[in-house]
């Protein structure tokens, strides 16, 4: 069976369960809507069920997977906030078979274990895409050949030297053909081809040498020799252009390694404040900055739900700058 609980996030950080869909397989159970399926019944706030024959079912019987077979999300009635889906997989790990989730929203797969728990952190914005009824799909296939049989094991980017960084490294790399990086500003996407290493541990970088004024999100698209492809998860760069900056990295952020670079600013009391979609402030901290460039390495002290933030830097003179961060 696969198990999927969704789960709300508080501004505080905690979890709350909103509703969650059972599926479960085996030989003598049909594929089609039948007595061994349960219809969903809408509850007063967030809802999700699996969309099959036009109905919509919190419970779902499938005969055993053999090639391939899909789960179809539904929701509505979501929020502005953070989500986190666990799918539990029970007793589906067999030699082949593998699970993906598709996000149409941000246009990524990410693994889904089959005898084990795996947790998805999603939000929905001020972008009306980001609340899909359909953003989401389960996605199971066989395979006997995997032709792209690598993982991304790191994707960050930072503004230094009045140009844009993009790094990433990669894992058990094989059948590649070339890499695209694209980039988004105000929706376009331009595409530039870096060519593949064929290593069990690839590392590459990428220069942006005339980003936009503002955000610049990133994402680097991985492309087979036989044309199957993958995505990388998105990252934000601010770019100030001014010889006076701030610059955020590695972004996307990790708590662990949280770090602030100050580029020809004034010596004084700083503080910092983690912002998310609704506006909430989450952290503040101060620091004492001697003047010039340097790094501040700050420690939030909690744990952050996976999404996009602002990081608002106050000066000493009272001056505020917004730095987008993505964890």
């Amino acid at each position: 069976m696969m198990r999927m609980n969704m789960y709300a996030i508080s501004s505080n950080g905690a979890f709350f369960l909103v509703d969650g869909t059972l599926t479960q397989y085996d030989d003598d159970f049909s594929n089609i809507v039948d007595g061994s399926d349960a219809r969903k019944l809408t509850n007063p706030g967030e809802n999700i069920g699996m969309l099959r024959d036009n109905k919509t079912l919190i419970i779902e019987s499938r005969q055993t997977i053999s090639q391939a077979d899909t789960i179809f999300f539904k929701m509505w009635g979501m929020q502005k906030r953070s989500y986190q889906m666990q799918f539990i997989g029970t007793n589906l790990n067999r030699p082949g078979l593998q699970g993906f989730l598709e996000d149409t929203y941000l246009k990524i797969s990410t693994p889904i274990g089959l005898d084990d728990t795996t947790k998805v952190t999603f939000t929905v914005n001020n972008d009306t895409a980001s609340a899909s009824m359909y953003r989401f799909r389960l996605v199971f296939n066989t395979v006997t050949m995997v032709a792209l049989p690598f993982v991304f094991t790191n994707v960050n980017g930072y503004w230094r030297n009045n140009q844009t960084i993009v790094k990433w490294e990669t894992k058990n790399e094989k059948n590649l053909s070339q890499y695209t990086v694209e980039r988004s500003v105000d929706g376009q996407r331009f595409f530039v081809p870096v060519h593949a290493q064929n290593s069990s541990t690839g590392t590459y970088q990428w220069l942006d040498e005339n980003p936009a004024t503002g955000n610049n999100y990133y994402r680097i698209h991985s492309i087979g020799i036989d044309g199957t492809s993958e995505y990388s998860k998105v990252i934000a760069v601010f770019v100030d252009k001014s010889s006076e900056s701030f610059t955020v990295y590695p972004n996307p952020a990790k708590v662990d390694n949280f770090n602030l670079q100050l580029n020809n600013q004034e010596a004084g009391l700083y503080e910092v404040q983690l912002i998310n979609t609704f506006g909430q402030t989450l952290v503040t901290r101060t620091f004492n900055h001697s003047g010039g460039s340097g790094n501040q390495k700050i420690n939030f002290g909690r744990s952050i739900p996976q999404g996009i933030y602002q990081l608002q830097v106050k000066s000493p003179r009272g001056e505020k700058k917004l730095i987008s961060v993505v964890f």
